[in-house]
């Protein structure tokens, strides 16, 4: 012990055969400069040896532990090591332990000194594992968000070692592929690549080759089939890891599952194919029309005033600007139910009264078909919107009429069954096939080339009824054996109790003159001419204004009965704007005032409304409606 003291603290006055002074000089120059701690303690566990390393806790030479300046924590995990080491064990462990306010790891190691067999002191070491430690929690953190990130992004990673062909699957690669992690699936390269479909897998296995001969990236979609069966569509990226000789070492890679993503590609891919048709055969089914009516128009201008033919012209062009009517208005409906902005007005109605109204609204377009009727004599009630269903059950004619040969059969039934009002529209028509039965109630579906095009439509009539009807909880469906076996359409809607229906007279209203003093604000001059020579075929007063300055000015020159404005009108003073200046000219606001525009939409209507408009219609207006409603108008 004495000699350990004297080689390590350099106070031997001669240099003996065991060790010369410069080889001491080296001992104690080696033990003072080591990075690690290193102390020697005597029998009677005083310090007699302490390195620079270890002074980091005070000077303790000379002092037993307890003289120590350390914190009490660090004394007694020293002493519990020092006792063990005194009783003859060699220690090793780990130590945590604050020093100035900061945790620190230690490697400690104890070494029993013996001479003639008896204990005489013990050396320390103090190894600081700190820095070591914190890489490896760093790690370990970095490791646990590289896992957190991998499984919610639903990333697989694989590691395959290239020297032993051994690869591993990371958790969420396992789920991926429909394994159990930990279970009794070990993956191997062999069993990947056996996942692949066999149309894919020669494929994968050029890319795999290239990859790794370093003359291409790994960037790939292809198919798998999970353990379960299920083929999915994965995104597979990798990198070869080579040594200084450009030797591949290892592939590492993830994967990603995008099959809702190349789902979403393919209904995309779908939809755009279906727009273009549909655009390609709206084109046809506006212009087929609008032929028509310029054709008419030509004849009109060389016909005899009220002969057959310009009666015939006059007939076709009305039978076309409706079609044209109904069309514009199948997409606007069809709109705003996407959109969630049709609403509909229930009341309590007899469902028999209402299929009688529109069997008689279609009885034209059935006229050669041979119809039958079989409605209940007691009353049906349904708490709903009779515009609406008039609407839906009147495409549900419409389409029957269509695709009925002339000399061919419609029968319209009405029962109740299960609390539920069930109509059915059944033809010997030209029937559906299975194929386009699935898809019969999908908007633009008459686009389609399985479906006859000579027939006409935007393939929307089908579209709406469902939705309209699904408005009033109810449900349509529709069933064929097949082309040439005809169809049979059913809708089914809850029934109501039946309800009082207010029908309170109507408020007194002085006897009008069918003779109106109406003023037309319309910027289109064509529009507003015509429109002003039919309603003066009724008999009225017109005049025409074609901005919102020049119509506000008319009105007070000519303090007309009825104003039709238009709502987009050129310059400052819009249909808005004219309507809401009436509304507080004290003489004006008697004239009434009925907004005329192609803004249709219910908040378009509602907007009017508050803007001063007493009554909305959308354009083209039906000519005889408004006559209509001009002869009822009170006397202001």
């Amino acid at each position: 012990m004495s000699r350990i003291r004297e080689d390590l603290l350099g106070d031997r006055e001669q240099p003996t055969s065991a060790m010369s002074e410069g080889e001491g000089a080296v001992l104690r120059d080696a033990f003072e400069d080591a990075p690690f701690e290193f102390w020697v303690r005597d029998a009677s566990g005083r310090c007699i040896v302490q390195n620079a390393a270890a002074r980091r806790w005070g000077d303790l030479r000379g002092l037993q532990i307890e003289e120590s300046p350390a914190s009490p924590e660090i004394r007694a995990a020293w002493q519990a090591n020092n006792q063990r080491a005194y009783a003859g064990e060699l220690v090793q462990n780990e130590v945590e332990c604050l020093l100035d306010g900061e945790k620190r790891y230690y490697q400690c190691v104890v070494v029993p000194i013996r001479a003639h067999g008896q204990v005489q002191g013990i050396l320390g070491f103090n190894i600081d594992l700190t820095e070591r430690r914190r890489t490896e929690e760093a790690l370990r953190e970095s490791e646990r968000r590289l896992r957190e990130a991998l499984r919610v992004g639903r990333m697989g990673y694989i590691d395959w070692d290239l020297v032993t062909n051994e690869i591993r699957w990371s958790p969420e690669t396992y789920r991926l592929f429909g394994h159990v992690h930990g279970g009794s699936f070990t993956p191997s390269i062999e069993a990947t690549v056996g996942m692949v479909p066999a149309e894919d897998r020669a494929f994968v296995q050029e890319q795999l080759e290239a990859v790794i001969l370093g003359t291409a990236d790994y960037d790939i979609d292809h198919r798998m089939v999970r353990a379960d069966g299920e083929v999915i569509h994965v995104h597979a990226q990798g990198e070869v890891i080579r040594d200084e000789h450009g030797r591949a070492l290892r592939m590492l890679g993830t994967v990603v599952d995008v099959t809702a993503r190349r789902q979403a590609e393919e209904e995309l891919r779908e939809m755009d194919r279906r727009k273009s048709e549909f655009l390609g055969f709206l084109s046809h089914e506006l212009r087929n029309p609008l032929a028509a009516i310029r054709s008419s128009l030509y004849v009109l201008e060389r016909a005899a005033p009220g002969s057959e033919q310009a009666c015939r012209a006059l007939a076709a062009a009305d039978r076309q600007t409706t079609h044209l009517t109904r069309l514009v208005d199948d997409l606007l409906d069809m709109t705003r139910i996407s959109s969630g902005k049709i609403r509909v007005e229930r009341e309590s109605l007899n469902l028999v009264d209402l299929v009688r109204c529109t069997i008689e609204d279609h009885r034209a377009s059935l006229a050669s078909r041979e119809l039958t009727t079989d409605l209940p004599d007691a009353e049906v009630w349904i708490h709903g919107d009779a515009t609406r269903l008039a609407q839906a059950f009147g495409n549900v004619l419409s389409n029957a009429a269509k695709f009925t040969q002339e000399g061919g059969k419609v029968a319209v039934s009405l029962a109740c069954a299960g609390g539920r009002a069930v109509l059915e529209v059944a033809d010997t028509g030209v029937g559906i096939d299975p194929e386009s039965l699935g898809r019969l109630f999908v908007p633009f579906v008459q686009a389609d080339r399985s479906l006859d095009r000579n027939r006409g439509g935007l393939g929307l009539g089908l579209a709406l009824v469902k939705k309209l009807v699904e408005l009033h909880d109810g449900d349509v469906t529709a069933r064929s054996e097949g082309l040439g076996h005809g169809a049979r359409f059913t809708i089914q809607i809850p029934l109501d109790e039946p309800r009082t229906v207010a029908t309170g007279a109507p408020s007194p209203r002085e006897a009008a003159s069918t003779r109106r003093k109406v003023l037309v604000i319309e910027d289109n001059n064509d529009a507003a001419e015509w429109l002003a020579e039919a309603l003066r075929f009724s008999g009225h007063e017109v005049s025409v204004a074609f901005d919102g300055a020049s119509g506000l000015a008319k009105a007070r020159e000519l303090d007309p009965d009825v104003i039709l404005c238009d709502i987009g009108l050129p310059g400052a003073i819009d249909g808005y704007a004219v309507a809401r200046t009436l509304q507080q000219d004290a003489v004006l606001a008697n004239a009434y005032r009925i907004a005329l525009s192609g803004y249709a939409q219910p908040e378009d209507q509602e907007r009017a409304r508050n803007a001063g408009f007493e009554t909305h219609i959308a354009k083209p207006p039906d000519l005889g409606a408004l006559v209509r409603l001009l002869a009822e108008l009170p006397r202001r």
